[in-house]
């Protein structure tokens, strides 16, 4: 049967070439179900040109490529639209067919020694020169630049002007962020003088496509405190780096806010959430105080403390709900009228609230998972006396609900659901092999 008609083939070529890297591997079966199984090696084939065309582009184009990618939370939006280098790989090929065989050949021997890269660059002073030409070749690229900023292809010409300062950062970038020893510090400062002396925004655009190239985002501080040699928060708030501090501060506070705003009646998940918010929090924080010296009242320090400040508030306020959600997640009965002493004595007449449950389980699954973090975020004293009563209630608990089991009048199925929830929680404040042995001697002890 026929495949891809000429028109058909364009029309899913365009649609491949928009479509995000995350995307591609999906898009030959969704396309091939609506155009007819005869069509699926036709597709398969141009999602295939595809992904080698992409590894290529990224290769000539690494300078600005992470400028062009979809936006990321905690990032800056994007500067350049997603198509701009397929179209500016277009637009070469018509302006300088050789040039970019060679770029094309060079590429896909990116891992061999013979490498040489000049030739990448080559590629960039001829995309310089068709974009300050108006070579009619480039029309799409201008075109497209136009409509997503009126500054776009000024913007672009600044990027390639330094492609390759921007290409050999890239490469040393790596050993930045994971160890950063004094020749990495100094090939920092070299490359920010080097991007000064290009242009006067230079260092922005350096640091704008190293930012843009890193993960986790917040370790553009660490490289910002060796360009400028461990500057204080209110010298880089004056500088175009005061940009990048922002960002991470106004990711920050967007954290702070949605860990009181958190649904814990979604259970794991929510603890999960709040576990990943406090970390992410934590991490952002310790990079400006290792890496920047912040003042008092300086613009960064203030925002730090009462980021910090609100945290611990925020977190301490949810283990303090854990006192009042056992006893509603695993009811027990009604203590004696002389005593003060807590009941833990299982009461498997009253069903566990399920709010409570969903609310109990996130709240411990977040009191696990910030174990790491539960002293510099300022709740570590808090979480060791609220861990420890509540390993103490859940211990008493199962003994009660174990011993259960021999008591003819209580339905033994419904103890040994109460013990397989209780072993749940346990599993959260010891570890699983812990909440096996419970789940065991519920076993056992049902046998007898």
């Amino acid at each position: 049967m026929p495949g891809l008609t000429e028109s058909q083939g364009k029309i899913v070529r365009s649609i491949v070439q928009t479509v995000p890297d995350a995307g591609l591997g999906q898009l030959t079966s969704v396309l091939s179900a609506q155009m007819g199984e005869h069509t699926m090696a036709d597709v398969r084939d141009l999602v295939m040109i595809e992904m080698k065309d992409r590894k290529v582009r990224s290769i000539v184009f690494s300078p600005f490529l992470s400028l062009c990618t979809k936006n990321q939370p905690g990032k800056t939006q994007s500067r350049f639209p997603f198509v701009l280098p397929t179209l500016l790989w277009n637009a070469l090929v018509d302006r300088a067919p050789k040039l970019m065989v060679q770029a094309r050949d060079m590429a896909s021997r990116w891992e061999s020694e013979d490498l040489l890269p000049y030739i990448f660059n080559q590629a960039c002073d001829e995309a310089i020169h068709g974009l300050q030409d108006n070579d009619p070749a480039f029309a799409p690229v201008i075109e497209c630049l136009n409509k997503a900023s009126p500054t776009g292809v000024r913007d672009l010409v600044g990027f390639l002007k330094m492609s390759a300062l921007l290409r050999d950062v890239l490469l040393e970038l790596p050993l930045w962020v994971s160890r950063m020893n004094a020749d990495d510090a100094l090939s920092v400062r070299l490359a920010y003088r080097d991007a000064t002396n290009l242009a006067a925004d230079g260092p922005a655009r350096l640091f704008e496509v190293i930012y843009t190239n890193l993960d986790p985002p917040w370790a553009i501080m660490r490289i910002i405190s060796s360009a400028l040699d461990r500057p204080t928060d209110q010298f880089v708030a004056n500088t175009d780096m005061a940009l990048f501090g922002e960002l991470l501060l106004g990711q920050v506070e967007t954290l702070v806010e949605t860990i009181g705003e958190t649904n814990l009646d979604e259970g794991h998940s929510a603890g999960n959430a709040l576990a990943s918010a406090a970390k992410t929090i934590i991490a952002i924080t310790t990079n400006f105080e290792d890496h920047i010296v912040l003042g008092k009242n300086g613009p960064w320090g203030r925002r730090i403390a009462r980021s910090k400040r609100d945290l611990t508030n925020a977190a301490e306020a949810l283990l303090n709900q854990i006192d009042g959600l056992l006893p509603r997640a695993l009811p027990i009965a009604a203590a004696a009228k002389n005593t003060r002493a807590l009941n833990r004595t299982p009461n498997v007449d009253v069903a566990p609230e399920p709010v409570a449950e969903a609310q109990l389980e996130a709240i411990l699954v977040f009191m696990a998972a910030v174990r790491s973090i539960a002293s510099v975020s300022g709740i570590g004293v808090l979480r060791t006396r609220v861990l420890t009563e509540v390993q103490e209630f859940l211990e008493y608990y199962a003994k009660g609900a174990v011993a259960l089991l021999t008591d003819f009048n209580v339905s033994t199925e419904a103890v040994r659901e109460r013990i397989y929830a209780t072993a749940k929680y346990v599993a959260l404040v010891h570890d699983e092999a812990t909440a096996e042995q419970l789940r065991r001697r519920a076993i056992i002890a049902t046998r007898r």
